[in-house]
């Protein structure tokens, strides 16, 4: 979905207790108005304009640092653009990128209570900002007409997407400034880290503010303009005789007009909150560098590089290790015990190691776990049944389908399709009715191939027609001549799409 923005946008962070960056979508600075003046002064000014060239690849070295009372929050990484289009006087840019944050302890005397916990006392820690890939479509004087996707960045930064495009002067004049009225958006944060899947959008403290960007020309040299920028951000809203939330800074720009794009941004501002009783000054800096060419082919590569080494070592760290009789013995051990991460260590075990001449023995131990109390014991243990289950699992396993947690029912699901029984293929079908298990039980009836076909053929004629279309879709895939007459007669059905896709299937099945 595209979301239709005027203005780069801006974030804002903190609450009195915990201090934290927040993130875009409803917990932004969003632009209520805006207005673009530009001011009269004598002498002639270069004319700048963004330029970019289909094709090219624009990739920014970005580094935010933060002083947090007594630490630093560092976020580091690129902002890759990639121009699809240079026509019709506007440049759609594809983003990518990523910025990895590392917050050092100083070891400053007393820590404030505005900064974020620390869970490991000798060492700085650090996580990932992931980007969604998406789309920014600008004119050349920098205005951003739509984006399809935003990541945040804390301190009234904006996005990442925005970070290295400024608004031009539409005149060509010397001086030029830019006036908001725009709205905060404050998220207190919570006492311990979320996890990743969970959404930063959600209520919060709403504040209006006067957002005021002077630029400057101030000189040219090597044939790059250098642009003064000063900023600042006020709020309507008081505590005492100062705004609740303001943000003052200053700092240079230097535009390429060959490349038709700024090559850095050297920016330091003080971000302040002030509460009843408290007040927070937050020094942050911002560095934006455009890379040359090479050297950002050079990055790119390396980062591919790592990251293909970092996915190599993963998959040779989960690949099937046999087990020794020795280490099957205490396995075997393990598995009778009470504790919850000693089962778990030995059912995961097992289930990165292929079955031998004892997998009875194994499997007559692990099917108790799968009605362990604990989801993520059953979820290891219906795993390890990938491997070591048996005929006789499957009575146990068929149970564990219909466990209340989606990940111990996608494992048994696996293991049920390694049996391919009409017993074990009769439960997974069923799931085929539930939404959040179609993916898995249409994975797992496939692997079956045609010892499931008489258990799929039932579910062409289910309430539900997208059921309906994924029965006939997976019988085209694993049927056999028996499966036509069904087939037809589904094609008759006058479903939505009920005709081509039973025509496909059928074809299908003849053609294997």
């Amino acid at each position: 979905m595209e979301l239709p923005m005027k203005q780069p946008v801006r974030t804002s962070a903190g609450s009195v207790a915990h201090w934290t960056p927040v993130s875009r979508i409803g917990a932004c600075l969003l632009a209520t108005a805006a207005s673009l003046a530009s001011l009269d002064v004598s002498g002639a000014a270069p004319k700048l304009r963004y330029a970019f060239q289909a094709g090219q690849k624009y990739v920014y070295e970005v580094k935010i640092t933060a002083e947090l009372g007594g630490s630093t929050e560092t976020r580091e990484g690129l902002s890759i653009f990639t121009v699809k289009s240079d026509a019709n006087s506007e440049f759609v840019l594809a983003h990518q990128g990523w910025l990895t944050t590392q917050r050092n302890n100083n070891g400053a005397g007393n820590r404030s209570p505005w900064t974020r916990p620390e869970f490991r006392r000798h060492a700085p820690w650090a996580d990932q900002i992931l980007v969604r890939p998406g789309e920014l479509t600008i004119n050349p004087l920098g205005e951003v007409i739509r984006t399809t996707a935003e990541t945040p960045l804390p301190y009234a930064l904006g996005s990442l997407e925005t970070l290295a495009i400024e608004q031009l002067s539409g005149d060509g004049k010397a001086r030029w400034e830019q006036k908001r009225e725009v709205s905060i958006a404050q998220r207190q944060r919570q006492r311990l880290p979320r996890p990743r899947f969970v959404g930063e959008d959600g209520d919060g403290t709403r504040r209006s503010a006067a957002e005021v960007v002077r630029f400057a020309i101030t000189g040219s040299a090597a044939g790059l303009v250098q642009i003064k920028r000063d900023y600042s951000l006020r709020t309507a809203e008081k505590a005492g005789d100062s705004p609740s939330l303001e943000m003052e800074g200053s700092g240079e720009l230097v535009f390429d007009p060959g490349r038709g794009a700024f090559r850095s941004h050297a920016l330091r501002y003080v971000f302040k909150i002030h509460e009843t009783n408290l007040s927070l000054s937050v020094p942050v800096t911002v560095n934006c560098q455009l890379l040359a060419p090479e050297e950002a082919e050079h990055r790119l590569k390396a980062r591919e590089e790592t990251l293909a080494a970092a996915a190599a070592n993963a998959a040779k760290a989960n690949e099937p290790k046999p087990v020794e009789a020795a280490e099957r013995e205490r396995l075997m051990q393990d598995l009778r015990s009470n504790e919850e991460a000693i089962l778990r260590r030995a059912a995961d075990r097992l289930a990165r190691a292929p079955a031998d001449d004892q997998a009875e023995a194994v499997a007559e131990a692990l099917v108790p776990l799968l009605g362990d109390r604990s989801s993520f014991v059953r979820t290891a243990a219906a795993r390890a049944l990938v491997s070591w289950g048996t005929e006789k699992s499957v009575a146990a396993l068929v149970k564990a389908v219909e466990d209340s947690d989606l990940w111990v029912r996608r494992a048994a699901m696996e293991a049920l399709g390694r049996q391919k029984s009409p017993v074990a293929a009769k439960a997974v079908a069923a799931r085929l009715v539930q939404m959040q298990d179609r993916s898995e039980a249409v994975k797992t009836l496939k692997a079956m191939g045609a010892a499931a076909e008489s258990e799929v053929a039932p579910y062409l004629k289910d309430r539900d027609m997208w059921v309906q279309l994924e029965s006939c879709k997976l019988l085209g895939q694993i049927g056999t001549p028996q499966s036509v007459p069904a087939l037809e007669e589904y094609g008759r059905s006058g479903k939505p799409m009920a005709a081509a896709e039973s025509r496909k299937a059928i074809q299908a099945v003849r053609n294997r």
